[in-house]
């Protein structure tokens, strides 16, 4: 059938040969992927003029490929198109003489062979039917009038896209797919028309045209449009006309480069030509995607009046329809725009508009690069509405307004909203100054309050304050601040007094810059001695100058009080100025000048004036406490130490340690890691603070600084043997020096007792120093010398005077333990066998005691292992693992019979990447081993030993080398019979079906013993607690054997070899059987004869058959057989051909078969005619029935008349029509219809009536066709005439009767309490309406109990008709105290003006107040820059807490952490997702209920406020990040983890290398982190892609499904 095949192949070859050998063109095709996966669905495809696809190829595979084809005589359309990472494909077509005839990439689209230009549109009014490509230009006729096309249906009919454009001009709403380019939105209607310049876009040509237009319909023709040219790399846009259709063109306007995010309208003058002209609007994009432009509303028509459209203009003409930039103001103020963006990449799509008051936009701009620019213009006098908004990125953009004078009178971010009136005028604008100027527009800063002339203090918690004043004239303006500063290792951390504080920021461009702010009078003369106390804190490696100045004179002179240069610590202090020595009125400024760098921000708070403060030691503690004095002047003293101490620098410094005042740089307090990399701990080594050196800043803190804190006194004498103890840190590349200096002389001299230098590594250790020597009074230092680079911080923690501890071993399992000893000096000793091959290695001894060694019996030759025993000591084999891994004997993953020896690993700690043995076998910590000791010194060096062994692997990564596997002999690696020295999961050559034979020669070791060892390393083990990621070996049926003697083994067989050790499949033996040939069963293979020969007997052997043969084995065909049936011949059934009667016969049974008729025998089976029928007999009759032979009645005689019911002579009772039938008058007969008609006879449904038609009305009538005015309507009232109320002109009751009633007024009763908490409680009652009585209004009074008045309010009133009743059964009662005991009692009032008594009191109590949350931190992490912690306190217990966090900008969307809550008693909780560089706010409260909220703390914290470290974003402002896809390649399961770092719509889809979708997912206004699992296993192995599609772009990754 294969030779068949293949002759028709040849065949069908030939025939095509000879087919086309004469008629087509043989071309070959090469085709290349720069990646080196095939084209990923890409096609090349040969599409002849019919639209049929002749020929279509592609690169499955692979880097290069070929393919060849042969096209016949015509025109080919060559497109390449369908897949995906099209810019990895390029291919190129030769000819027959090796030329490139045609080359490209994809997409592309193409011809080749011969083709007939022309247009191909059937609507033009040039159409070439023979035409196989458009080319030139398809004419629709010629344009006569007026046109206007804004494209909200498309490009419309009257503009056409030139067929041979790169790229198409492209119909859109909303903005282009790109940033930083193209507009965010039409110039007219909704649509525009725009040039897409992303790839393969850019510096591509897009024409669009009209064909003919007319100039002579108009007195002077112009084309008039609108145009958006935005972009950094924007190309060239024009205008140009051809006079003779299509073959010059005369270029009539240009424009070229970025001309901003706004739309210009312009105009064209055509009146030059006066006959048919072509028209077309050329675009030529840019070199990269910033190159989209756009055209709107494209208007042939007259040429139009340009001038000044501005009506702020002097020169405004209403006229103009064009403005053509000659507007001019006379009145207008010079403003400068500066622009700012932090992160340096211009503003991403947000502008600065001006809007005139008559809602015009006056001025737009934006900053399009770059970190900084400005923009100016001239603004007439009007008020605006300034905005600046629409981008992304709205954190980085800032900007102030500045006039001429270099006054600032805006400035703002983004989003912003304001508004400006010119022109300026400059004053006080604060209705509570002195000198308030209500003309005023901007205030210059003049605002003066009167002299102070009594205590005041300002803390800054409400802004800036009355009192205080900035100068107009700052180059950085004082900010008031809550919590810490915007940079970072600048700034304090919060205020030093209430929640605010003010500071100067030195970041974006606030360095070397100087900020005043002052209170222009103060009378010294009030105060007895005038003091001016304030806290400043000045923390920064460029730190500038803080001064207090004075003025006399009102401004004109300025004295120096006070002043304070460089980096004073992460710390708050206290200054005081005295002003004592000033008389009359002075004015008081401070002033701050930030440093060289944003590392300089400056702080003040609580500024006071107030009587100079008497100085001392204010501390209870110090010995020189001094309770008159109300300021601290640093001179506390504390004596000298006498007891055991320790600080662990909990609340900073404390008061035993005191910082050297001449430091260089000074020991910092610090909580978790320090700001440095690679240097200085990750957090305390007691506690939660440390001590540490801040090494940052060349020149600041590093090289060489000296950090000394230092002890005044310890007196020696008070302990047996004093020792100094204390934990350090030195972690850095260039680590400098750690001292302990000891002073007998209160720090005259200074004795060193302990140093050290160098990186120490990234740990804590503790050391004692011996200061026993000393018997006077001694002075300590800790002294820290920084390296010469930051990486330099050194750390303390716990520092204590205490006994010198007794140094030994202290533990009790060692050989050497010494009870005294205190502190262990690692001298332990412990004494066992250190031997790996014993039975009783110990792991951890240190001294070996060979003597105690015990091995098992070593094996010999001949020794094989199965394993079956499932025991190491009958095994006899010892193992080894260590902390990470693991060896066994398993019988769940017996590799063979059901134990096998398993060596596994552990979890993935210290595990690194391995490729190689060596790197593999290095982790110790991983490798687990077996061993066996093996006797062969009774073997020669001639023998032929070999070690075999069967061997399996398993791991989840199948191409991570996870699991490894080699031999050892006395600790040396062997080579097995393939030459290799080990194994691991991705090499071991399996054996399909079965398990890895390994195999090792030991010739070579003959003569002596030795050990064997199995030796594996493993990464994942069971203790990883993870089934998808465990790593094993096995090994099984172990053999060590010499060569074997192969042959038959079977003492049966003819051939048996006695001397044979492998059977080897040869045994032959006797076959038995029957070696008659005449036998039924002869065996012609049947060596003997065994008696069972069977011979023939011949006869019928059917047990069935009449003459069956029991002792017949050969059928002789005379088998005879019964026919079943009836045999009786006198039966209803007998069967002439049966042979054998089976008892069926069934006897004749006669009567009448005729179910119709009245004597019906249901019995019979033979009819005998004797059937009798009953019916009509009658002839005559209209029914009658013949067959009937007795009458029962039935006859219907005929009665003759007219029977159609339409006539005029219709008679009811005839059922025989006579013809006699006189036809009906059809018309309404009902007398009282509108439209009665008595001559008719027959009512047709046509009648019409009169009534009401009022569906509300009381008589409606469905059938009027007519109003006729009688309509009644309701009269609503009491009708009853029994009731109180009777109404007698009522004609519908209103249920409103009332009666008199024998209702007694209940009072409420079944009064209960629900939903209780704090401040509010639900009060219950039983619904008290009845028959008798119904409820018109309820009243609740409620009173703390003991107290006199009640509170009274209403508990739900009715609608006052009273036909229901009052149905409300409940009440909420707000504003109540916390842990109070209340009483309530209901009243009700009912509808018969009768009203009960109040019921009993029923009391409660309101729950305890929800606790406050208090201390709100936040913690971020340089490793995870998404990451935050925050942390709380509590003053109780509650139900559960719930942070709220936002981007620290107004109108930003609340997020909150952890979800509906965080369950007490839990403090703590991540949130992840956020963006890097950021700045945050977060806020705070307890909830003491589940399922009522309301019950929960008072308030919510204070705002706490931070800043994400990092702020990297992905290129092309795509906003995800950490995007992982794991494990890639697998065999199912992908998972996939990004985090979303703003709130956006995604959808994340997978597609195959056709670009169909197998998995797509969306997700709307996503923020944070996406995890999810997607399962491929029911789709082909092969190459997938991920896509995930962001507001920004589209990120690809490849997928690869083994």
């Amino acid at each position: 059938m294969k030779k068949f095949s293949l002759l028709i192949i040849i065949l069908l070859s030939i025939f095509t040969t000879n087919l086309f050998s004469q008629s087509c063109t043989p071309y070959t095709i090469n085709m290349f992927d720069s990646f080196g996966d095939g084209w990923n669905g890409n096609d090349l495809t040969f599409t002849d003029s019919t639209g049929n696809i002749f020929f279509s190829t592609t690169l499955s595979s692979g880097s290069v490929g070929s393919d060849s084809v042969c096209l016949p005589t015509g025109c080919f359309i060559v497109e390449c198109d369908g897949g995906s990472w099209q810019f990895e494909v390029s291919w190129d077509i030769i000819d027959s003489s090796g030329n490139i005839v045609l080359s490209g990439g994809a997409p592309y689209s193409g011809n080749i062979g011969t083709c007939v230009f022309g247009c191909t549109d059937p609507n033009a009014l040039n159409y070439n039917p023979l035409a196989h490509i458009n080319f030139g230009f398809c004419s629709y006729g010629c344009i006569l009038s007026d046109t206007s096309e804004s494209f909200e249906n498309g490009q419309g009919i009257t503009w056409v896209s030139d067929p041979n454009n790169t790229v198409d001009w492209t119909n859109q709403t909303g903005g282009t797919s790109s940033f930083n380019t193209g507009p965010s939105g039409a110039f007219d209607g909704s649509y525009y028309m725009y040039t897409e310049s992303s790839v393969p876009g850019q510096n591509s040509e897009a024409i669009m045209y009209v064909s003919c237009i007319d100039p002579t319909q108009w007195s002077q023709l112009s084309l008039v449009f609108a145009y958006h040219m935005y972009g950094a790399t924007m190309g060239t846009l024009s205008i140009d006309v051809s006079p003779d259709s299509g073959t010059t063109w005369i270029e009539e306007w240009t424009l070229s480069g970025d001309q901003g995010d706004q739309w210009y309208q312009t105009f064209v003058d055509l009146s030059a030509y006066t006959n048919d002209i072509a028209v077309r609007v050329q675009a030529e994009t840019g070199t990269s995607f910033t190159s989209d432009m756009a055209v709107d509303l494209l208007q042939f028509m007259e040429l139009p009046s340009v001038g000044c459209t501005n009506p702020l203009a002097d020169n405004y003409d209403s006229t103009a329809v064009i403005d053509d930039g000659s507007c001019y103001f006379s009145n207008c103020t010079q403003l400068t725009l500066n622009m700012y963006d932090s992160w340096g990449d211009g503003w991403n799509g947000n502008d600065f508009v001006m809007t005139s008051s008559n809602g015009t936009t006056f001025f737009t701009t934006t900053l399009s690069s770059g970190s900084f620019g400005t923009s100016s213009v001239c603004v007439p006098y009007d008020c605006y509405t300034i905005t600046c908004n629409g981008g992304s990125w709205q954190g980085e953009v800032s900007w102030d307004l500045v006039d001429s004078n270099g006054i600032v009178l805006l400035s703002g971010g983004a989003p912003y909203t304001g508004s400006l009136c010119l022109p300026v005028i400059l004053g006080c604008t604060n209705p509570l100054a002195d000198n308030f100027d209500s003309t005023a527009t901007i205030d210059d800063g003049s605002c003066f309050y009167g002299c102070i002339e009594v205590d005041t203090a300002e803390s800054f918690e409400n802004g800036q304050g009355l009192t205080w004043m900035l100068d107009p004239g700052n180059t950085v303006d004082w900010t008031n601040r809550t919590g810490g500063t915007p940079s970072f290792n600048t700034g304090p951390s919060g205020a030093f007094d209430g929640s605010y504080y003010m500071y100067t920021e030195a970041s974006f461009g606030g360095n070397n810059s100087e900020a005043i702010m002052y209170v222009p009078c103060v009378d010294p003369s009030q105060w007895t001695q005038l003091a001016f106390v304030f806290a400043y804190h000045m923390y920064g490696a460029t730190m500038g100058t803080l001064s207090i100045d004075v003025s006399p004179d009102s401004g004109t002179t300025w004295i120096e009080e006070w002043t304070l240069s460089g980096d004073q610590g992460d710390q708050w202090f206290e200054g005081i100025v005295d002003l004592s020595a000033y008389t009359s009125n002075i004015s008081v400024r401070v002033q701050a000048e930030t440093g060289t760098s944003f590392a300089s921000d400056i702080c003040i708070d609580l500024l006071r004036f107030i009587e100079a403060p008497a100085f001392g030691c204010t501390n209870p503690l110090a010995a020189n406490y001094d309770s008159t004095a109300t300021f601290d002047d640093g001179s506390c003293y504390y004596g000298c130490i006498e007891t055991d101490t320790s600080e662990s620098f909990e609340s900073g410094l404390g008061i035993t340690w005191q910082m050297d005042p001449n430091n260089d740089i000074d020991w910092t307090n610090r909580f978790g890691g320090t700001s440095s990399p690679q240097t200085g701990p990750s957090g305390a080594f007691d506690g939660s603070y440390y001590m540490y050196t801040e090494a940052s800043g060349n020149g600041n803190g590093y090289p060489n600084m000296e950090a000394i804190m230092y002890v005044e006194c310890v007196d020696p004498t008070q302990w047996t043997e004093l020792s100094l103890a204390f934990a350090y840190h030195m972690y850095g590349a260039t680590m400098g020096t750690l001292s302990i200096e000891v002073s007998p002389d209160s720090g005259t001299t200074w004795i060193q007792e302990w140093s050290l230098s160098g990186n120490q590594g990234n740990q804590w250790y503790e050391t004692y120093i011996d200061l026993s020597a000393y018997t006077s009074n001694i002075s300590v230092r800790i002294k820290g010398v920084t390296g010469n680079s930051f990486r330099s911080d050194m750390a303390v923690d716990l520092v204590r005077f205490t006994e010198y501890p007794a140094f030994g071993c202290t533990d009790p399992f060692a050989d050497n333990y010494d009870s005294t000893a205190t502190i262990d000096d690692g001298s332990c000793t412990y004494l066992g066998c250190t031997d790996p091959y014993a039975l009783n290695y110990c792991s951890y001894c240190n001294v070996n005691d060979s003597l105690s060694c015990l091995y098992y019996a070593c094996k010999t030759v001949g020794y094989t292992e199965d394993f079956e025993s499932n025991n190491f000591a009958i095994v006899g084999w010892t193992y080894t693992s260590g902390s990470e891994a693991a060896v066994t004997l398993n019988n769940s993953n017996a590799i063979a019979d059901t134990v096998s020896l398993q060596f596994e690993g552990g979890t993935n700690n210290n595990w690194g990447s391995y490729i190689t043995e060596s790197q593999a076998f290095s982790n110790t910590e991983h490798i687990s081993s077996a061993s066996l000791c093996l006797d062969l010194s009774n073997n020669s060096l001639t023998d032929t030993i070999t070690l075999s062994f069967e061997t399996d692997m398993f791991s989840s990564f199948l191409t991570t080398p996870f699991a490894w596997l080699r031999i050892k002999v006395d600790g040396n690696v062997i080579s097995d019979s393939y030459g290799n020295t080990s194994y691991n999961n991705t090499n071991l050559p399996y054996t399909f079906g079965g398990n890895t034979q390994l195999s090792y020669d030991l010739s070579a070791y003959a003569g002596s013993s030795h050990y064997i060892t199995f030796e594996s390393v493993n990464k994942y083990g069971s203790s990883a607690n993870n089934p998808t990621t465990l790593n094993y070996v096995w090994i099984d049926n172990v053999n060590i054997s010499l060569p074997l003697i192969n042959g038959c083994t079977d003492s049966t067989a003819l051939n048996f070899n006695p001397a044979a050790q492998v059977d080897d499949g040869s045994c032959y033996y006797d076959i038995f059987g029957c070696t008659d040939s005449t036998a039924l069963n002869y065996d012609p293979l049947a060596t003997a004869d065994d008696g069972s020969c069977i011979y023939p007997i011949y006869g019928c052997t059917d047990p069935l058959a009449l003459n069956y043969s029991s002792t017949a084995n050969v059928d002789d065909g005379s088998c005879i057989y019964c026919s079943y049936g009836c045999t009786d011949s006198l039966a209803f059934n007998y069967d002439s051909l049966a042979t054998c009667d089976d008892g069926s016969c069934v006897p004749f049974v006669y009567g009448c078969m005729d179910s119709t008729a009245i004597n019906y025998f249901p019995g019979a089976n033979t009819d005998d005619g004797s059937c009798i029928y009953a019916g009509c007999t009658d002839s005559t009759a209209l029914n009658y029935n013949p067959l009937a032979t007795i009458d029962d009645s039935s006859c219907v005689l005929p009665v003759y008349g007219c029977t159609d019911s339409t006539a005029q002579n219709y008679n009811p009772l005839a059922n025989v029509d006579d013809g006699s039938c006189i036809a009906g008058i059809f018309g309404c007969t009902d007398s009282t219809a509108l439209n009665f008609y008595s001559g008719a006879t027959f009512n047709d449904g046509s009648c019409i009536y009169a009534g009401c038609t009022d569906p509300l009305a009381l008589n409606y009538d469905s059938l009027a066709a007519l109003d006729d005015g009688s309509c009644i309507y309701c009269v609503y009232g009491c009708m009853d005439s029994l009731a109180l109320n009777y109404d007698s002109s009522a004609t519908c009751d209103d249920g409103s009767c009332q009666y008199l009633s024998n209702c007694t007024s209940p009072k409420p009763d079944g009064l209960f309490v629900y939903d209780l908490i704090d401040t509010r409680a639900k009060i219950g009652w039983n619904n008290m309406n009845d028959s008798s009585c119904m409820v018109w209004k309820y009243f609740v009074r409620y009173r703390e109990v003991g107290t006199q008045n009640w509170t009274t309010k209403s508990a739900g009133v009715g609608n006052g008709l009273c036909n229901f009743g009052l149905n409300t059964v409940s009440k909420q009662l707000l504003n109540l105290n916390p842990s109070t005991n209340y009483e309530f009692k209901m009243k009700a009032f009912y509808c018969n003006g009768t009203s009960s008594n109040y019921s009993s009191a029923v009391q409660f109590t309101t729950k305890d107040p929800c606790p406050d949350m208090t201390n709100l931190t936040a913690t971020t992490f340089n490793g995870n820059q998404s990451k935050v912690r925050f942390d709380w306190d509590t003053t109780g217990s509650y139900t559960f807490a719930r942070i709220l966090l936002r981007v620290d900008t107004a109108g930003s969307a609340w997020q909150t952490a952890g979800g509906f809550g965080v369950y007490y008693p839990t403090l703590f909780v991540n949130k992840f997702g956020l963006q890097p560089g950021e700045s945050y706010r977060a806020q705070g409260r307890t909830f003491c209920d589940s399922n009522i909220t309301a019950y929960r703390s008072p308030t919510w914290t204070t705002p706490i406020f931070w800043t994400q470290p990092g702020g990297s974003r992905l290129a092309g402002g795509v906003s995800i990040a950490d995007l992982s896809v794991y494990p890639n390649p697998t065999r199912d399961i992908f998972n996939i983890n990004f985090v979303s770092d703003e709130i956006q719509d995604l959808q994340i889809r997978i597609l195959n290398v056709l670009g169909n979708i197998i998995y797509k997912e969306n997700k709307q206004q996503f923020i944070g982190e996406f995890v999810k699992q997607v399962d491929l296993n029911k789709f082909g192995k092969g190459i997938y892609f991920l896509e995930i599609e962001t507001d920004r772009g589209i990120i690809n990754k490849k997928l690869i499904l083994h």
